[in-house]
């Protein structure tokens, strides 16, 4: 049989490789037979493209080493026989003659590299990140295994104080301990969150360089199906969004959107928004949502916002409200949310308030507290230093009130007291006491209670008897739950002294419904005691 087809499966080499491509090529494929699988099983088996794979075994478009490497790596294992060092390096330098007899797609090829490593980046980012996930869980494992050793302590430290009091100090120092080394794990799973938060944000920006190199790929490949295989893309890139004028580069961008080069029209755009001066950029954003071509002005935000200053970010911001844009606004902003670490998007609203764009930075801080992490958050905080900006941070605080999960929230709220920014933690507690539901509610007050923030606990609890009595009734149930009986009896104290006779009646009601019979009994007993005899018949009359 024919030496150019011997691996099943696989097509006869083409006759016009050059010599030397055809013997590494040869070899690899000599290997990957003993494998004993087909090119799309073993593509699965490596997380790569069938077709990819399947050119790299044909010669039609050069392999890494690492790809050959990891292919030695598979044979070793499926065979279970060594390879030599020596035909390592005979397969080493096939590698390297193949390599420096390739004239052509030199372009292509600068690209497919440029890819590989960038995605090897990734790669390595996500190992990062996987162990820094590993590293939390194995300290989040540890203390919750000193929470059960701390409550079984307590325990018997109760008991040991009923029945031996000369032993209670020894208990109690090995408490102490006990409560220190739970400290001293919080504190370090509180720095692993923040190298996973800066871990994410490089990834983040990885993935985008990444994203964009393989777009750049493809828009090559395709012009080399096209047949136009002698230019470069990045010369055809460079004298259009260079010199060419914002309707040049509409028409431009409209004629391939109707193409199968779409690819190309979402990279010409995003290399006019990363090179143009910002006045150009609206212009041709405009002109394009003007034209019905959103999706490619929509493209371009993300590689604006990751490749270029928040200068210049914030500038095209200003550009685009002037023109009344406000949906690629939206687009930008939630990109920079998305991409930009604590540092740069500080310097973003700092910017974005300079030029006097102030509900832009609201709007950007305030989606900034909704999703990003707690660490990132209070790193933000830390460096918005002007009034201004802390006014701003102060009106925007108050966004996630309402939709983000409430232990988050109530995380957040702990930490900002914790952290210095007592302002914007009564802003945010304020808001939850106002909004939130009253399991919620009561969440927050105990986690403040067990920070030892008693006054910002009562804060919350004295605002969020002002809401209705529908929302009493479910405070008392929420907080007999959470044991915390005193705050529950107090709601009804308070109701029943500062509320209409109308409103108390319709209270006792609600409770004996909602099946606190007790509490019913309890309020009306105090309310007759308590009130006028006129105001005890209207109540009378109101229950029938």
């Amino acid at each position: 049989m024919d030496a150019r087809a011997t691996t099943s499966g696989l097509g006869a080499l083409s006759p016009d490789l050059p010599a030397a491509v055809e013997a590494f090529v040869t070899d690899v494929r000599t290997y990957f037979a003993r494998l004993e699988v087909s090119v799309r099983a073993y593509a699965g088996r490596r997380h790569m493209d069938p077709g990819t794979v399947s050119r790299y075994l044909n010669g039609t478009r050069r392999a890494p080493w690492s790809f050959v490497s990891n292919l030695l790596v598979d044979v070793t294992e499926h065979c279970g026989v060594q390879i030599t060092p020596e035909a390592i390096a005979g397969l080493k330098a096939l590698h390297e003659a193949a390599v420096a007899c390739r004239q052509t797609g030199d372009e292509l090829q600068r690209l497919q590299d440029r890819f590989l490593a960038q995605d090897e980046e990734v790669r390595q980012i996500r190992l990062r990140e996987r162990a820094l996930l590993e590293a939390i869980e194995e300290r989040q494992q540890q203390l919750a295994h000193q929470a059960v050793e701390e409550a079984e302590l307590r325990a018997r430290l109760d008991e040991q104080c009923r029945t031996h009091s000369t032993a209670v100090e020894v208990w109690k120092e090995r408490y102490g301990r006990m409560m220190r080394a739970g400290s001293a794990l919080e504190d370090e799973v509180a720095d692993l969150r923040r190298q996973l938060a800066r871990t994410r944000a490089e990834l983040r920006h990885a993935v985008e360089h990444c994203h964009h190199l393989e777009q750049q790929l493809e828009a090559a490949e395709e012009l080399v199906r096209g047949g136009i295989s002698g230019v470069s893309l990045m010369d055809v890139l460079e004298a259009a969004d260079r010199t060419a004028s914002v309707p040049e580069l509409v028409r431009l961008v409209g004629g391939l959107a109707t193409s199968p080069r779409r690819a190309i029209a979402s990279e010409l755009v995003t290399s006019v928004s990363r090179c143009r001066p910002v006045t150009d950029v609206r212009a041709l954003l405009h002109a394009l949502y003007g034209a019905g071509l959103h999706k490619y002005a929509e493209a371009a935000l993300p590689a604006m916002v990751a490749m270029r200053p928040v200068e210049d970010t914030a500038g095209l911001v200003g550009e685009l409200l002037r023109a009344g844009l406000e949906e690629p606004v939206a687009g930008l902003l939630q990109a920079s949310v998305q991409l930009l670490g604590p540092a740069d998007l500080a310097a973003l609203a700092g910017a974005l308030h300079r030029h006097g764009n102030h509900d832009a930075t609201t709007a950007l801080l305030g989606a900034t507290v909704a999703h990003r992490n707690v660490p990132e958050i209070l790193d933000l905080c830390g460096l918005l230093g002007s009034a201004a900006l802390q006014n701003a941070l102060a009106q925007a605080v108050t966004c996630p009130a309402h939709d983000r999960a409430c232990a988050e929230l109530v995380e957040l709220v702990v930490a900002l007291h914790e952290n210095g920014f007592g302002r914007l933690a009564d802003l945010l507690q304020s808001a939850m006491a106002e909004q939130r539901p009253a399991i919620d509610v009561a969440e927050l007050i105990g986690a403040l209670r067990t920070a030892g923030r008693h006054t910002a606990a009562a804060a919350v609890f004295a605002q969020t008897q002002k809401r209705t009595t529908g929302h009493l009734v479910a405070m008392v149930s929420a907080l007999h739950t959470a044991n915390m009986h005193d705050f529950a009896s107090e709601v009804l104290t308070g109701a029943l002294r500062c509320r209409p006779v109308l409103e108390i009646a319709q209270l006792i009601v609600d409770l004996h419904v909602a099946g606190r019979h007790q509490d019913a009994s309890d309020a009306l007993t105090t309310g007759l005691r308590s009130h006028p005899q006129a105001e005890v018949r209207i109540l009378l009359q109101r229950l029938d």
